[in-house]
């Protein structure tokens, strides 16, 4: 966000708010190289490998989250060329499994956790109610006359509360929400380039951690630069198809 902020400032002239970004973005990232304020180049390039991080239910009655990485890609480096052959990494700015899995609590986990808490205490409650319930029961038939009247009814009484409140439990669902996009990437990488006006094919190459390339992800994007360009402009790719395999129009 730091990037994109101070890029989207400087590209209105507001210097000042994005050199205060650029300064916050080197103390996060040390080794990226900041834009110069002034001298902004005339392309940002945005490429996403890899595939969403993934929730799955955890514990008993499924309370738990866990966060893995995705599956079923290999690639986590991305790289491009806009001169035919001449190939530059991309610098791999954000890792979307490390934000997913370190933020912190959620505040959801909140809710679920008092979820438990109810469901726990509510059918302990039901419990000890339909137990009382049932030795006044068995009392009252070992006397006669009010005493016995009495003591049923209050059993009676105490069975309807510890029945209401153990089905109060069943409907306490602390279940977690597992549901994530899974049309997110992996991994988010960044470069800039400043070509010169005119028409440019720039190309894609995605690779695994060994530096192969993955062939069948290769991309191509033809863009043009205009002559009177007063604004930068930004391309973004991606490896793979980012349209939701769970929800369809």
């Amino acid at each position: 966000p730091l990037l994109l902020q101070g890029w989207a400032l400087q590209a209105q002239g507001s210097d000042a708010p994005a050199r205060d970004a650029y300064r916050l973005l080197k103390e996060m990232r040390p080794d990226f190289e900041v834009l110069e304020i002034g001298k902004q180049p005339k392309v940002l390039i945005i490429a996403e490998t890899g595939k969403a991080p993934r929730k799955v239910p955890d514990g008993v009655g499924s309370y738990q989250m866990k966060i893995f990485r995705g599956k079923k890609f290999s690639d986590n480096r991305a790289k491009y060329t806009i001169v035919e052959g001449d190939f530059q990494m991309m610098y791999p700015f954000e890792d979307i499994f490390w934000q997913a899995s370190s933020r912190g609590g959620r505040a959801v986990d909140q809710i679920i956790d008092g979820k438990v808490c109810f469901s726990k205490t509510t059918d302990a409650v039901g419990t000890v109610l339909t137990a009382v319930a049932d030795d006044l029961t068995l009392r009252s038939t070992l006397y006669s006359g009010s005493s016995s009247n009495d003591m049923n009814a209050v059993g009676v009484a105490f069975g309807i509360v510890g029945i209401g409140a153990m089905i109060l439990s069943s409907k306490a669902k602390p279940a977690a929400d597992v549901r994530y996009w899974d049309n997110l990437p992996d991994v988010v990488h960044i470069a800039t380039a400043d070509p010169t006006p005119g028409t440019h094919t720039i190309s894609f190459k995605f690779t695994n951690t060994e530096n192969e390339a993955i062939p069948n992800l290769d991309k191509t994007i033809t863009f043009n630069v205009p002559e009177d360009q007063l604004k930068p402009q930004v391309i973004w790719v991606s490896s793979w198809d980012r349209s939701s395999k769970h929800y369809k129009n």
